[in-house]
């Protein structure tokens, strides 16, 4: 069979159309199926199915009242939340759309209040263990006034403590937003600390699909956003175990709101 590249991956194409593709990663000895977004950006291939591996999938679709868990269709990861002041049933607002999705609202009773949503003690994914894929459809409703951050955290420096001030943690691979910087959107990768960090410009309102993957020499992480590669990091990769975490501060007296839609990750390690 014909041997093709999708980005710098080598493949054996069990079958390639305009939109979909079937193929045998010979790299690391796998099915994958491959969507092409439909956007027409440079990197519009999308990882959706591995064999062998794990998906992990939720769809957000929200709570009837507050609880710790949010309640998807698979319920794969658990999650919990945290907040200052500790969160309450207003956080958490179905946002009645196609496809579902929930509002992570940051109610903003005083400046520099938080929310996060996560995977509580569960710190499952690392690099070295786990080359995985991940995607995460979300929407910012307002850009003024707020920090959102949203990707996988290590524990050192996180804090997830109901009642105290949002610190940044000091290992992960995130997106963030903080308007008390600018408005323009970064990609971070630390590593105790010290930061490899990708200015994507401007953030607007409005859906936004983000496609995060790990090399497949677990040397490199490379983020594109609707469609488009916008950074490639190979330096200040975290190396300690991490999990998935959604936040949402309000930089001022009033609410702000990070929409959660579907979320789909592909992990081989585990």
């Amino acid at each position: 069979m014909a041997v093709g590249r999708i980005g710098k991956t080598k493949v054996e194409a069990l079958y390639a159309g305009p939109n979909l593709r079937h193929v045998y990663n010979i790299t690391l000895d796998r099915e994958e199926l491959w969507h092409n977004d439909g956007s027409g950006g440079n990197d519009p291939w999308h990882l959706h199915w591995i064999r062998p591996g794990r998906q992990r999938k939720e769809s957000f679709i929200g709570p009837v009242q507050f609880v710790p868990a949010v309640l998807g269709v698979f319920l794969d990861l658990g999650w919990s939340a945290n907040g200052d002041p500790a969160p309450a049933a207003g956080n958490f607002v179905a946002a009645n759309q196609i496809h579902g999705g929930l509002d992570l609202t940051r109610l903003g009773a005083a400046a520099d209040d938080w929310i996060a949503m996560h995977t509580g003690g569960n710190y499952p994914h690392t690099i070295a263990d786990c080359l995985f894929a991940a995607t995460l459809a979300r929407q910012i409703t307002d850009v003024t006034f707020i920090h959102v951050l949203a990707g996988l955290v290590g524990s050192s420096g996180l804090e997830i403590g109901d009642g105290n001030p949002w610190t940044v943690p000091d290992d992960g691979i995130w997106f963030e937003l903080d308007t008390d910087v600018d408005t323009h959107g970064r990609i971070v990768t630390s590593n105790g600390g010290v930061q490899t960090v990708t200015d994507i410009g401007v953030v607007t309102t409005g859906l936004a699909e983000g496609f995060l993957r790990v090399g497949a020499d677990g040397a490199s992480i490379l983020v594109t956003m609707n469609g488009n590669l916008v950074a490639t990091h190979t330096t200040n990769l975290p190396t300690v175990q991490m999990k998935w975490i959604w936040m949402v501060q309000s930089r001022d007296v009033a609410a702000r709101v990070f929409r959660l839609r579907d979320f789909n990750m592909m992990c081989q390690g585990i």
